[in-house]
């Protein structure tokens, strides 16, 4: 009971903190890209702790989902220059 206390107080609790924090800080469009790293964690943890492959689909894989959390993050692809701003643009 005392472990169950722990971890869902300690690691849960943290966690939601910091992604409270995290929402009032950059807004939530920005803070759900924190959701795409658990699928890094679940093949790291896999692979080392339970001796699963790690193969090329799996590499792909996780590039497809780093790339969708980039432009998720910044909204437009990498390579693609941002507009400056009305004030800034020359006449």
């Amino acid at each position: 009971m005392g472990a169950l206390v722990v971890l869902g107080g300690g690691g849960t609790g943290i966690a939601f903190l910091i992604f409270f924090v995290l929402n009032a800080d950059v807004g939530p469009s920005r803070t759900s890209v924190v959701a795409y790293i658990a699928p890094f964690f679940s093949v790291v943890y896999g692979v080392t702790l339970l001796d699963e492959p790690f193969s090329v689909g799996t590499a792909a894989g996780l590039v497809l989902i780093l790339a969708g959390s980039w432009m998720a993050a910044d909204g437009r692809v990498p390579w693609r220059r941002r507009a400056a701003p009305l004030a800034e643009q020359p006449a």
